[in-house]
């Protein structure tokens, strides 16, 4: 299993009808252990679940893919934590969702270290830094998916992305 990022299309033969687009769709936002369980898609080996895992804000999955210019939306302010105290319940639900269910014990562990929080501030810092001067080498075009890329070792493809949030002080956007 990858453990990281999966682009669905429909070359792939992830998907050849609606159906089966809606079946993907699905699987790129089911929110592990509240909306129901991981979907199996065709020719993927691994079971599928919100892209928050691997890559909140998927702009590395855009330059493996040929992207050079993005535009990423944020409906959070900088300045408010991503990292938080994970609730008994929460750990309750990560460990009976991922390590019994369906006995992912190195996704109950990424998400009990809260690794896919860390990831996301790092790529805000990297994002806000790429939108305030030229463009960065945001991506090691070289790695065989976007998981393989730490942050701090961003290096060889320049991307002009701009990152646009809410005003320091404002509330995130919910529902």
């Amino acid at each position: 299993e990858s453990q990281g990022p999966v682009v669905l299309s429909s070359k792939n033969g992830n998907f050849n009808d609606l159906a089966s687009l809606a079946e993907c769709m699905r699987a790129s936002m089911l929110l592990p252990g509240i909306a129901g369980p991981v979907v199996r898609v065709p020719n993927v080996s691994e079971p599928m679940c919100d892209a928050l895992l691997y890559e909140q804000v998927p702009y590395r999955s855009a330059l493996v893919g040929g992207a050079t210019h993005g535009l990423v939306l944020r409906s959070r302010p900088d300045g408010i934590g991503t990292l938080s105290k994970q609730s008994v319940l929460e750990r309750m639900m990560l460990r009976r969702f991922w390590r019994r269910k369906h006995r992912l014990p190195a996704i109950h562990g990424m998400m009990k270290q809260q690794r896919h929080r860390i990831r996301y501030a790092e790529d805000m810092l990297h994002l806000n830094t790429a939108t305030r001067g030229p463009p960065l080498d945001l991506l090691d075009v070289d790695s065989r998916s976007a998981l393989d890329i730490q942050p701090g070792k961003l290096t060889s493809k320049a991307g002009h992305f701009a990152t646009v949030a809410l005003p320091v002080g404002c509330e995130e956007v919910g529902r």
